[in-house]
């Protein structure tokens, strides 16, 4: 199933295109509730080409990365891309109240429909304050941001599993920070979390290979190995309903953690 969001943008085509596919714009606009920003932003736009946006909780809770490949684009007209085994496709009509911009996007099963359509409706609203905004000052959008961000590294595949191999997988994204925290279970763990998307996440072995753990609230699936007891991921959900993964980057294979920048979170608190 496809769902649909869409607006109009009062401004000029060439700078509604500029603001959706400029990095120094998307860190301004792409989020769905004023706890959350974009941190940093890539864009590769061809046919081929990545992108990816860091999108992570204000209070350092959560973080993830979306992360997907463009299948078409056509200047001022088109955008296409996959992210997982889901789609998305962006429209941009010009008509004589602005620019028309169509979002239609592949479902996920974890999530209401409603929770996946209110979340993308937000962003979208976001980003049509973003160029308005910029419209009625008179400043090109992204024009004060910080250039710094729009030269990131690329994304990397990295596999990752438990000590006995019994749960094997693989991850994508850009791995530059990481997060620790000191709640009743992480501080027991001593897990260095890496938030995804969880169709970053791509599983190898069986999941009935996986058992789980849940507390407190219930919210996050704890995933760990029966044999070896090793936690290598867990998963829950955003406040907008996109599912995500927490990668242990201590169970991924070729990774320097010294080179990684750590923030902690007080998970005690909450």
């Amino acid at each position: 199933m496809q769902i649909i969001v869409e607006t109009t943008v009062e401004a000029p085509i060439e700078a509604v295109w500029r603001a959706y596919t400029t990095p120094e714009d998307i860190i301004q606009w792409n989020a769905a509730s004023d706890d959350w920003h974009t941190t940093k932003a890539r864009v590769d736009l061809r046919v081929g080409g990545v992108f990816s946006s860091r999108m992570e909780a204000k209070d350092g809770s959560f973080g993830f990365d979306f992360a997907g490949t463009y299948t078409n684009v056509l200047t001022h007209r088109l955008l296409e891309y996959s992210f997982g085994d889901r789609s998305a496709r962006v429209d941009f009509t010009e008509t004589s109240d602005g620019v028309h911009v169509k979002v239609s996007f592949d479902a996920e099963e974890e999530n209401s429909i409603e929770q996946q359509q209110n979340g993308w409706q937000a962003i979208l609203d976001n980003f049509k304050r973003h160029v308005e905004d910029h419209q009625r000052s008179g400043a090109e959008p992204g024009a004060q941001a910080n250039m710094a961000n729009a030269a990131r590294p690329g994304l990397r595949k990295y596999t990752g599993s438990c000590h006995c191999g019994g749960i094997a997988f693989e991850v994508e994204g850009e791995l530059d920070s990481v997060t620790t925290c000191n709640c009743s279970i992480c501080q027991r763990k001593g897990a260095m979390m890496w938030f995804v998307t969880r169709a970053a996440l791509d599983l190898k072995t069986p999941e009935s290979a996986m058992a789980t753990y849940t507390f407190n609230k219930h919210s996050i699936q704890h995933r760990f190995c029966p044999r070896c007891g090793i936690h290598p991921f867990g998963e829950a959900q955003t406040p907008e309903g996109n599912a995500m993964a927490a990668i242990n980057v201590r169970c991924l294979d070729e990774v320097d953690l010294d080179a990684l920048s750590v923030q902690a979170f007080d998970g005690r608190s909450i």
